[in-house]
């Protein structure tokens, strides 16, 4: 007998995060429905028969999140309940969960967290569901005519699950306490290692253009310097000129993110366009690995709403990354296709993939993968730089590999005029 599979309600009143969210989970085994809205959460709840997990916006329009988790929790105390929003503080999360909310996640939210998050909370309902039906079990036996002893031995029982809510309780607040704690040690032991391997990886950085710089300046200036030696010379320093200037632009991109955000300017444009362009731009590199660079891109795919530069910039950086980790004789693919109020864009390759267990850390500063060659390493802001364009644009970016067998990053942009609007 097949088994059936755990089903999630997801309640949000933006489009682009059900769009996004649902075909995520869904590749994930489960059985997901969405909700616009408190109303249509409240009638989903009224008529599907409960839910396994609840993820849930903490505002939305017609109503809250934890007005939808009361909900959940009056039909069953046992559903677990994941807030996920964009309007978080400290004090919103205690509240959310002293109203027994399970978990508590931050827009844009780590795609793989939020997987290990709502698996946690199934197992979580699981063990609490198996512990009542044993408690229910023992209260069978003593009925209503059990003995004094049984009768004391059931009061005593109720007792104990007072003490154990109450301790369950007092263990969240301190597991806060001590979430807060840990997360401002690790911080500052994260921001002096970061310093150190920051000012090593610009140091190393920019010397290896500027010492190409001066050697083929110094040249350039000897009298009896054939002209192809020039030609060559000036190629190089242009090269190495170009280096640095992508070296300096990533510096003041990561200046701007820990500042006041990436800045974009987005305006209607067709993405076609775009893929198309960085593709082409890819081939040569391709080429001289025995590469193959395929498009997926329909031109009739619908206009989104972004910034040109920035775009092109995002599917730069991961098709330079999917040619530096894809072997000779490999594929790389750049597809898209519309979908709801956003475009799924994705760059595809059959590389060397990324091990599993690095990659929650995949788009963090500095971060190298165990793959990557030591020759290759960057200062590693590429990924980082990429995750806050997309986030920047109101889309999500995640990664899908396995270690042997290549490597997917996908992300989504919002349609310039989205289809829950568009005029017919």
């Amino acid at each position: 007998m097949k088994a059936q599979r755990p089903r999630v309600l997801v309640v949000d009143d933006e489009p682009n995060v059900l769009a996004t969210l649902q075909p995520i989970l869904s590749r994930e085994g489960f059985d997901v429905h969405v909700a616009e809205d408190g109303a249509s959460a409240r009638r989903a709840l009224d008529t599907n028969g409960g839910f396994d997990v609840v993820i849930t916006d903490l505002r939305l329009g017609d109503s809250d999140g934890l007005a939808v988790a009361q909900q959940v929790h009056e039909a069953d105390t046992e559903t677990p309940v994941i807030v996920l929003t964009g309007f978080g503080s400290l004090e919103s999360a205690v509240d959310a969960m002293h109203r027994g909310v399970f978990d508590y996640l931050l827009k844009p939210c780590d795609v793989t967290e939020l997987k290990s998050t709502v698996r946690r909370a199934l197992d979580h309902a699981r063990l609490t569901r198996g512990l009542r039906d044993g408690v229910s079990r023992l209260d069978q036996i003593a009925g209503p005519d059990a003995t004094a002893a049984e009768k004391q031995l059931r009061e005593g029982r109720e007792r104990i699950g007072e003490l154990a809510a109450q301790l369950d309780g007092a263990k969240r607040e301190l597991e806060l306490a001590l979430g807060r704690e840990r997360a401002m040690v690790a911080q500052l032991r994260e921001r002096d290692e970061l310093r150190n391997q920051f000012l090593a990886n610009v140091s190393h950085e920019l010397r290896t253009p500027l010492t190409a710089i001066r050697g083929y300046a110094q040249l350039l200036t000897r009298d009896e310097t054939p002209p192809d030696r020039v030609r060559t010379g000036a190629g190089a320093i242009l090269r190495a000129t170009d280096q640095l200037h992508s070296l300096v632009q990533d510096l003041l991109d990561m200046s701007s993110i820990e500042g006041n955000g990436i800045h974009v300017d987005p305006h209607p444009l067709a993405l076609a366009d775009i893929a198309l362009a960085a593709a082409q731009m890819a081939e040569l590199g391709a080429r001289e690995k025995g590469l193959v660079v395929r498009t997926d891109v329909p031109d009739t795919l619908p206009e989104v709403r972004a910034d040109r530069g920035r775009i092109a910039q995002v599917l730069n950086n991961l098709l330079s990354n999917a040619i530096k980790f894809t072997p000779a004789g490999g594929e790389i693919e750049v597809g898209a296709r519309s979908g709801g109020d956003l475009v799924h864009v994705w760059v595809k390759d059959s590389g060397v993939g990324i091990p599993r267990d690095e990659q929650t850390l995949l788009f963090t500063r500095f971060f190298h993968s165990s793959t990557t060659p030591v020759s290759g390493r960057g200062l590693g802001l590429g990924l980082y730089i990429v995750r806050s364009i997309v986030e920047a644009h109101l889309g999500m970016i995640w990664v899908d590999s396995e270690e042997g067998r290549g490597t997917t990053v996908s992300f989504t942009l919002p349609l310039s005029e989205p289809l829950s609007t568009a005029v017919s």
